[in-house]
């Protein structure tokens, strides 16, 4: 009897941390905040998702969605002040998203095929003056969102930072309000 206890107790106990990996999998396994915007381009729909296992240090993600396919890119990690992303549509119909320290990302939607993401070298020669500022994402108190530009209008953060030659007039040293 006391051999079984023994062996009981050893079985019960890897159950327990079997469980415990399990729930704390299943409880990550899904993103901690995401707002999903309709595009105007080829159907697609954008997701930008923070994930967050314990609430710091958060990851900031993209997926666009089409009838086509899919694409994922991890866009920053949460550093601080940095949390927001700019979006605009451009004549060629890509996306382009613009993040708080100035960095870029361009999504290209061709017919038949997934959403790419582009090399900085295939739009670094594009005129940004021509690109449409669709909205931003970004938190308002503790809700992360999508905000039109009639909402929040066009600003880049950069924090002293250079920002980049995009959409230069729109950038400032500190915080966008």
């Amino acid at each position: 009897m006391a051999l079984c206890q023994g062996r009981c107790m050893g079985k019960l106990f890897g159950l327990v941390i079997v469980a415990l990996v399990l729930v704390v999998g299943f409880s990550v396994a899904r993103p901690a905040r995401e707002v999903a915007i309709a595009l105007p381009i080829a159907g697609a729909t954008a997701h930008f998702q923070v994930w967050s296992i314990t609430g710091i240090s958060p990851h900031y993600y993209l997926i666009v969605e089409t009838k086509n396919g899919s694409l994922s890119e991890k866009m920053w990690d949460d550093w601080g002040p940095q949390t927001h992303a700019n979006l605009y549509i451009t004549p060629e119909d890509w996306l382009v998203i613009i993040d708080g320290m100035g960095g870029f990302s361009a999504v290209e939607f061709k017919p038949g095929q997934p959403p790419r993401l582009m090399n900085p070298t295939e739009y670094r020669a594009t005129d940004s003056d021509r690109w449409q500022y669709f909205g931003s994402v970004g938190w308002e108190w503790k809700t992360y969102r999508f905000f039109a530009p009639f909402q929040r209008a066009e600003c880049i953060s950069n924090f002293g930072v250079d920002g980049g030659p995009f959409r230069v007039a729109y950038q400032v040293e500190g915080r966008c309000r």
